[in-house]
């Protein structure tokens, strides 16, 4: 475990070489949602799967005692960055599942220093949903879910 501001989080890690993976659950799991997939990756990667504050065997804290804007994307996203600062120590490709794929874009617009790539599945933009914006902000959510589209290289 890796404590983060005073709260326990659980992470997976295996692989000794390659570029570092950092595996992002989605809502409900946790970092056992990645179990078939670690094993295959950490032949060529160095892959960490994190449970995120809140999930699976991470501390839970009371939103009574910590705030109601805890348990919010900034505060996952700025979870993720120090856990790439402190435990993999290098830069990351964040692997994101669902709501995790919000966290990694969340960490990747904070740092980007530190992400060096986002691969997001089934990721959840309900609250970016053209229908569910002002007309005079659907352009700027349909450029942005354009952007999302654009293909990355693979990784090296």
């Amino acid at each position: 475990t890796w404590n983060w501001k005073g709260s326990s989080t659980r992470y997976q890690c295996s692989g000794s070489s390659g570029p570092a993976l950092v595996l992002v659950h989605g809502f409900g799991p946790n970092s056992n949602h990645w179990r078939k997939n670690i094993p295959v990756l950490a032949k060529s990667h160095r892959v960490y799967a994190i449970d995120l504050i809140g999930y699976g065997y991470s501390d839970k804290p009371n939103p009574r005692e910590v705030g109601d804007s805890f348990y919010i994307f900034e505060t996952w996203g700025s979870q993720l960055n120090d856990f790439c600062s402190s435990v993999v120590k290098d830069k990351a490709f964040f692997i994101c599942n669902s709501i995790g794929g919000l966290v990694g874009l969340q960490a990747a617009v904070a740092k980007p220093e530190i992400c060096r790539g986002l691969f997001l599945l089934n990721i959840s933009l309900r609250m970016l949903h053209v229908k569910k914006q002002p007309w005079f902000g659907r352009p700027f959510i349909a450029s942005f879910q354009s952007l999302l589209g654009v293909t990355m290289t693979p990784l090296k």
